[in-house]
């Protein structure tokens, strides 16, 4: 005798299978394993990426702009610490060859950079004047400053001489004499 109906047949299913052991809790029907068509799911996450997979090529990207933004030597992607941080980050990813970033992703990145560069110039061709100050830090460190920018409105040598006056001036450094 059931003492609870919850409108379900799970707790008569758990019932007889736990009471009636003998008794066929399907209806009748056995339940047949379908065989699965997909991978395994931890298999899946295993298969290495394509050369021309979305992914791999993002990762190439991220090396590319790595070494070109960070001014790293090409070599950096032949050493030990290097593949072994992408093995653990990104077991599926191969590496391509030091030639590959060479020849081909950052000279590609290169090429984007300029192309966007150029479209900017071309739509703005106005002149700026940037003075930057290089010096050495208390800690020994090199360091770079941005002490102003300002727009050019004429070429002229006087003019130049002018600006870099008045950035001396307001910035209270010393002439070099």
């Amino acid at each position: 005798m059931l003492n609870h109906v919850s409108g379900n047949t799970t707790n008569m299913t758990v019932h007889l299978r736990r009471h009636h052991p003998d008794a066929k809790t399907s209806g009748g029907r056995e339940k047949q394993q379908q065989p699965s068509m997909q991978q395994a799911l931890p298999e899946s996450f295993r298969q290495p990426f394509t050369r021309d997979s979305k992914r791999a090529k993002e990762i190439d990207r991220a090396i590319a702009t790595f070494i070109a933004v960070d001014m790293r030597p090409f070599s950096v992607v032949d050493k030990i610490g290097f593949r072994e941080m992408l093995r653990v980050l990104e077991p599926r990813y191969n590496l391509p060859s030091r030639t590959y970033f060479t020849e081909t992703a950052v000279p590609a990145l290169y090429n984007e950079t300029k192309a966007k560069l150029e479209t900017a110039v071309r739509l703005d061709v106005k002149s700026f004047l940037t003075i930057t100050a290089h010096y050495i830090d208390p800690e020994w460190q090199m360091k770079s400053s941005v002490l102003q920018t300002r727009l050019i409105e004429s070429h002229a040598t006087n003019y130049l001489a002018k600006a870099l006056s008045e950035a001396v001036e307001d910035w209270k450094l010393e002439r070099a004499k």
